[in-house]
């Protein structure tokens, strides 16, 4: 290739490893990589969720996102290739359930889900009567949609072992805590996959993307233990499947605590996990699992800012104006892992082609 500068991408979260997987797949050299997290090996960040959803469902009335195949295909793919899709998106039971949460929101689900063009097998509508039986102690007074095209992933895990196996073949993983990306321009193409950090970062010293117009949510989650796990009752009624009602519960990696998510604070004073969010986050859980008893010493809370561009809250994938061989790649919301993966394949197609 006649430039065979390195591609430098900053940010070790979804979009990051989207990213490095995505330049792999398209030909380039590992050697020829360098991922840059910002800070140590314990990262922080939107990404660093205990669970996130692939759920290719949008919205309150379930609609399902545009070129859908596409999209969890090149998800499911990047799983594939870091190797953990023999434990989490295989099993039948990494699915993602959709209860309608009002009488009214019912009809409004099942007119989108005859609306929208669902490839075969990937949804389902149950009935109050079947939900209960294949889903004991979830809500569904008014029936749901069943994604079995969907599911959750163990964020922290999954992207510690994508940096170790990027590492592996060869890739310079490298920590910065600089807002200052000037060194790196001089190495290579420099791709900002820095998500809320993005608005921060400086040139010399004047800001790299002042006009990127990133909107920051914060998001809050936490996880928590389903009292009397160990009763055979109780665990009967603990959910295999991610759920997504006015917020979302998912089981975690450890036997009887599933994550609750999330807030969206348009505005807040502060990053970290409140008083307001704990309240918030239980109500979420006793509203999908309204008959299980919840062990509120146990919760762990936590918290991040995700952005976007508003107003229709779409990612930012863009080349810098004035500096040359460099571009963003940011902005997904809390969307990353359904649509990071298929924008990294398209974007990194575009680069390849210009270099």
């Amino acid at each position: 290739m006649a430039n065979d500068k390195p591609f430098i991408v900053l940010g070790q979260g979804i979009a990051g490893v989207s990213l490095v997987w995505a330049l792999m797949k398209q030909g380039v050299e590992a050697e020829r990589i360098v991922w840059v997290g910002q800070g140590g090996d314990e990262q922080t960040g939107a990404s660093w969720t205990p669970v996130a959803l692939i759920n290719p469902a949008t919205g309150p009335s379930a609609k399902l996102i545009p070129d859908a195949e596409v999209a969890l295909s090149h998800t499911y793919s990047l799983i594939d290739w870091f190797q953990t899709s023999n434990i989490w998106h295989l099993s039948t039971n990494n699915t993602v359930l959709r209860p309608a949460a009002s009488q009214d929101m019912c009809a409004k689900m099942k007119q989108r889900f005859e609306q929208d063009p669902w490839p075969e097998g990937w949804a389902q509508w149950l009935e109050p009567g079947e939900c209960a039986e294949k889903f004991p102690g979830v809500f569904c007074a008014h029936g749901a949609l069943w994604i079995h095209r969907g599911g959750y992933l163990p964020m922290p895990s999954f992207l510690a072992a994508a940096r170790q196996k990027a590492a592996d073949l060869g890739v310079q993983v490298e920590y910065s805590a600089k807002a200052n990306i000037t060194q790196w321009l001089d190495k290579g193409t420099v791709i900002c996959a820095t998500g809320a950090a993005t608005s921060g970062l400086t040139v010399d010293s004047a800001l790299a993307w002042p006009n990127i117009g990133l909107h920051r949510v914060k998001g809050q989650l936490m996880t928590i233990r389903l009292a009397d796990f160990d009763d055979s009752s109780a665990t009967e009624q603990y959910p295999r499947t991610a759920i997504s009602m006015k917020g979302y519960l998912a089981p975690t990696e450890t036997p009887g605590v599933v994550a609750v998510g999330s807030t969206y604070e348009h505005h807040f004073e502060h990053t970290t996990f409140d008083e307001h969010g704990r309240q918030k986050l239980l109500t979420i859980a006793k509203s999908i699992l309204p008959n299980a008893r919840f062990d509120e010493e146990s919760i762990r809370g936590w918290a991040a800012i995700r952005v976007h561009q508003p107003p229709e809250r779409l990612p930012v994938i863009t080349q810098h104006s004035t500096i040359s061989g460099l571009y963003a790649f940011t902005g997904f919301g809390s969307k990353g892992l359904t649509l990071a993966p298929a924008a990294a394949v398209r974007f990194t197609q575009r680069l390849l082609r210009a270099r």
